[in-house]
């Protein structure tokens, strides 16, 4: 505030020294608060300046003239709008330990991972705190480190020294040295992921809690065999197009934060389409007299579509709709993208979402 007036004082600006912006700003008036029924009243108390406004009480003022009036009362003392709430830094909650000399069989580094997991889990306890997701990381001797991230929805500490077995395992040779650690652990170390508030969890009635922790655990032993990314889930986001509205999160993750919300025009509306290849396979469509159907730059279709062929097989068209354009990001042109999708249904009782771009036709999804 006080910079902006300093900047329009004089004819190239006036520099206020530091500590100087109350004195700068005493002798202005009340309305370059652009506050004017808050400066009709004061003038009428007598206060007729910035000076005279900062001179109040901080109390006072913000008990007659509401949070509004407490930041314009900031503002005439030269202060920030909004005092500083300095935050904390998160707390380093991981767990290390060193092995020397290096562990070289597996069971040592196990019998460390069960005291780091108990030590970790009493830092997270203490701030109130969970994980969704635990970072284990193994240190060998010839400087190679192996990293794991798995999911921790309630695991003991035995369960999480479990993990880390199955992690070696699935690294190290089979056979006679399937105990043995090639060239030595020299150092563990767990750090949680994805850091939640503790809400406690609810034990299901009947044992359903066992049966569903055989599952998590039969998923976590196939994560330590395929990777974090072996067992995905699918998650419904926003897009346009049906292979846009899935993502696929891995097991015991959060289902993403960042994903854009609507509205989305151009989007296609239902009912679902029942299968929606990796890779759209590419179409061929026909009028009536065997040229190809075109989409002009304004969506005009250029005639009804007659034919389509799938993988050099053709049908005949006995119904369509569309189109539906999508401009998509035309502001940045590495990434722009210009489509527009209709729906056939053919006479051999098949239905597809079709997509054209750049004059090219794709199935983007399959009705059943």
């Amino acid at each position: 505030f006080a910079a902006e007036l300093a900047a329009r004082a004089g004819e190239g600006g006036l520099v206020v020294p530091e500590g100087g912006a109350a004195a700068f700003l005493a002798p202005y008036p009340l309305s370059v608060l652009n506050r004017p029924e808050a400066a009709d009243l004061l003038r009428r108390l007598g206060v007729k300046t910035l000076g005279d406004f900062a001179a109040l009480p901080s109390g006072h003022v913000a008990g007659r003239f509401g949070a509004d009036g407490a930041l314009a009362h900031r503002m005439a003392r030269g202060e920030e709008p909004r005092p500083l709430a300095p935050v904390r830094t998160a707390a380093d909650l991981s767990v290390r330990a060193a092995f020397d000399p290096p562990a070289e069989r597996a069971e040592r580094v196990v019998f460390g991972a069960k005291r780091l997991a108990a030590e970790l889990h009493e830092g997270l306890a203490a701030g109130g705190l969970a994980c969704v997701r635990l970072e284990a990381a193994v240190g060998f001797a010839d400087g190679h480190v192996l990293r794991r991230l798995w999911r921790h929805d309630g695991l003991s500490a035995l369960a999480v020294a479990e993990r880390v077995r199955w992690q070696l395992s699935a690294w190290q040779p089979r056979g006679d040295q399937a105990e043995a650690v090639w060239g030595g652990v020299t150092w563990l170390e767990l750090a949680p992921d994805q850091i939640v508030p503790d809400e406690g969890r609810q034990d299901a009635l009947w044992g359903s809690t066992a049966v569903t922790d055989r599952i998590a655990r039969a998923a976590d032993r196939i994560q330590a065999l395929l990777g974090h990314q072996g067992i995905t889930r699918p998650v419904l986001v926003g897009g346009r197009g049906p292979g846009e509205q899935v993502v696929r999160v891995p097991v015991g993750d959060l289902v993403p934060s960042d994903t854009p919300e609507g509205p989305w025009p151009g989007r296609v509306t239902g009912p679902a389409p029942a299968v929606v290849p990796a890779a759209p396979s590419r179409a061929e469509l026909l009028d009536a007299s065997g040229g190809a159907v075109v989409v002009s730059a304004r969506c005009e279709v250029s005639a009804p579509p007659a034919t389509i062929t799938v993988r050099g097989r053709p049908a005949a068209i006995t119904g369509w709709t569309g189109p539906w354009p999508a401009d998509e990001r035309w502001w940045d042109p590495g990434r722009a993208r210009r489509r527009a999708r209709f729906q056939v249904t053919t006479d051999d009782g098949g239905a597809y979402l079709l997509a054209v771009e750049g004059g090219s036709w794709h199935i983007e999804a399959v009705y059943d």
